[in-house]
């Protein structure tokens, strides 16, 4: 449970980061449980865009990976991985929340398993 809590602290945090200055939206967000190439616990697909609403410009997508991924994709420091199926589907919930609502957020790049920017951490501003 701590871990959890520390976690979704984590994705409720304010990113004041170069580069990530304008706003982007949450789009596309999906929730795949179950172990795959993403990890044991499942993983969250999601896409985000200039303005609400999935309108203005694609900006990115990627994965928020869990525990024992593998795949290219998934971020390659296992900090950023969740960690139990209740973890990933609270993040999920989390970020398809934020979708929904429109909430600003912003999406820093971290190193990959199989190169780089690769999602780590989704900010709520």
């Amino acid at each position: 449970m701590k871990k959890l809590l520390v976690s979704v602290l984590a994705f409720a945090g304010v990113c004041l980061s170069a580069g990530a200055a304008s706003a982007s939206y949450l789009c596309d967000v999906t929730f795949t449980p179950g172990s795959t190439t993403r990890g044991t616990n499942g993983y969250v697909s999601l896409s985000w865009y200039s303005g609400a609403d999935c309108t203005g410009t694609f900006q990115g997508g990627g994965f928020i990976c869990s525990s024992g991924a593998t795949f290219s994709l998934c971020a390659s420091d296992a900090q950023y991985r969740a960690t139990s199926d209740a973890e990933i589907a609270a993040i999920a919930a989390m970020l398809a929340n934020a979708a929904t609502l429109n909430g600003p957020v912003s999406v820093p790049f971290v190193s990959c398993i199989g190169g780089t920017n690769c999602v780590g951490l989704v900010y709520f501003k």
